[in-house]
């Protein structure tokens, strides 16, 4: 009895401890599983191929990992599998090469030490990295490096960084990358699942299997690092800790200290402008605040690509613009900041800019002016790069039915034969050769002549000639301006600089050329760009100019 009872228990405990032992082994074989399936690279095959031509192409030593493939992948005749047969190959048994970095684009100056070497010479597209080399991005320049696996980093203004490592995994298209960001501020896209990237800074070290992640050095303290992951996981880690940053959140890690807790990254901003088309100049981009936001990040890049950045700017305000975008197509980013320095989620708006030739600016008649004579001379300034323009004058505000619709106007004045008196409303757009620029804002004047008066020697027939005003679109209420003219398109010589409630400035007219550009000052002090440089042409020579130096010829011959 007590026998049968304790082969009873052993039983038991013997089927106990097989359940213990299946149960781990089915928790240790699914965690292999999946670390397995995290450092694995699945091969399809193709016609001609077989495990044995695997193994001699992709695995290193030899066919040492022969066998090992064959019972990895339950294969029963290795020497004939057919087309389309998946292969798993972890990534330890595949042969490791050197590999290079290509760069994709460069914006400004950027400069590279090859390794072992100590001269700096100019990165340009043909230049190959690898191992060991060092990129220095100039302020206000920055690169974008494409990876063997396709993965990209880009490098922002004032950036440093070592290649520690560059290396792929055979011919599998996957690589093995380890950045050193030793100052600046770096954006990467991992595309290729199961490709090694790290990036190292003073104060941690970030590996990523396929993510977009941003990584920054403090400018200030480079023993602080910034990590914001938009896709994907990061793991971030020094000697003091590790943790696992998701995508939407950031953390901060200072040397001597783990990684902070983890931060969710501001919201999206909501771009007001400028529309999807824009013919206007400066381009003026404009969105919601943000809650939270203490600062925003504003980057241009051409729509072409992943291209570098023509703009990336920090403003304190939800507001940028400029006037140095060539006509073109562009997609505008931008993002909020919060008071850890973390940078959010971008908002993009594609924008198609076709702004040039820019119209003229208005001399005469001036914007509601009452025109006394019996017809009004019009005239306006000479944008850069004009060779005629469109004229339109209509007795309705939106020129519909033109009294005047003329595209062959190459001069900067124009005095129509005949015009009754009333209200008109004109504009003026820019030929550039063949390519005609937007139309000006639309002006109006009110045509009143004055009766003719007895006595022809009170006219004044000077004022034209000798004075001259300008005036420009009206901006909001409360607004101001600031203009300046100058001897040079670069001004470098100002010769007046004023500041003016108005939209217009009267002078005498200068004896000889002379170029003006205007900004608006909005009711919260924001200065806009300067508009593009226009001229105001000297007056024309009187005609008695012509005769005078050959008069005392004439005198002679009499």
């Amino acid at each position: 009895m007590i026998k049968n009872k304790r082969h009873h228990r052993a039983n038991y405990n013997c089927s106990l401890s097989r359940i213990t032992w299946t149960l781990l082994l089915f928790i240790l074989l699914s965690g292999g599983a999946n670390a397995a399936e995290q450092d694995e690279w699945t091969y399809s095959m193709v016609r001609g191929d077989n495990l044995w031509n695997i193994t001699e192409r992709y695995l290193d030593g030899d066919f040492r990992y022969w066998n090992s493939l064959i019972r990895l992948n339950k294969v029963t005749d290795p020497k004939h599998m057919p087309p389309g047969s998946k292969v798993r190959i972890p990534l330890r048994w595949l042969k490791i090469d050197p590999a290079t970095v290509q760069v994709l684009d460069i914006h400004g100056k950027v400069q590279y030490i090859e390794a072992q070497q100590a001269e700096a010479r100019d990165l340009t597209a043909s230049t190959h990295l690898k191992d060991g080399d060092q990129v220095m991005v100039d302020e206000g320049a920055n690169v974008v490096l494409q990876f063997v696996d396709q993965s990209r980093l880009f490098l922002g203004s004032g950036s440093r960084v070592e290649l520690d490592r560059v290396r792929k995994f055979s011919n599998s298209g996957l690589a093995d990358s380890k950045v050193d960001l030793q100052k600046g501020r770096s954006e990467s896209k991992v595309k290729t699942r199961n490709s090694r990237f790290q990036i190292k800074t003073p104060s941690a070290n970030t590996a990523v299997r396929g993510t977009d992640f941003r990584v920054t050095v403090d400018q200030e303290d480079p023993n602080l690092s910034r990590i914001e992951v938009l896709g994907g996981i990061v793991k971030t880690s020094n000697s003091d800790g590790a943790r696992d940053v998701t995508a939407g959140f950031g953390t901060t890690v200072t040397k001597g200290e783990g990684p902070g807790s983890l931060v969710r990254l501001l919201s999206t901003p909501e771009i007001l402008s400028p529309p999807n088309y824009s013919r206007k100049l400066p381009v003026d981009i404009k969105w919601q605040k943000v809650d939270g936001a203490e600062k925003y990040r504003v980057q241009i890049h051409s729509a072409e690509g992943e291209q570098t950045l023509l703009v990336d700017e920090v403003l304190s305000i939800p507001r940028f613009n400029s006037s140095a975008l060539e006509d073109g197509d562009y997609i505008i980013g931008v993002r909020a900041i919060d008071a850890n320095g973390l940078e959010g989620k971008n908002a993009e708006r594609i924008l198609k800019l076709d702004a040039r030739p820019q119209p003229p600016l208005a001399i005469s008649p001036k914007d509601g002016e009452i025109v006394r004579t019996v017809l009004p001379t019009f005239e306006w300034s000479t944008p850069t790069g004009g060779t005629g323009y469109h004229f339109q004058l209509s007795e309705y505000p939106d020129l519909s039915s033109p009294v005047i619709d003329s595209t062959e106007v190459t001069g900067t004045r124009l005095n129509p034969e005949q015009l009754s008196p009333g209200t008109y409303y004109w504009h003026l757009a820019t030929f550039a050769d063949t390519k005609k620029g937007p139309f000006s804002p639309i002006w109006n004047f009110i045509l009143r002549p004055a009766p003719k008066a007895p006595d022809l020697s009170e006219m004044s027939t000077e004022e034209n000639e000798t004075n001259i005003t300008l005036h420009w679109q009206a901006g909001t209420t409360g607004q101001q301006y600031k203009i300046q003219l100058a001897e040079d398109p670069g001004f470098q010589k100002i010769l007046q600089a004023e500041q003016l409630l108005q939209p217009e400035l009267a002078m005498e007219r200068p004896a000889n050329l002379v170029y003006f550009r205007v900004k608006v000052i909005d009711i919260d002090g924001f200065e806009g760009d300067w508009s593009p440089a226009q001229q105001i042409k000297p007056p024309p020579a009187p005609w008695y100019y012509v005769i005078m130096p050959i008069i005392p010829f004439l005198f002679l011959a009499l």
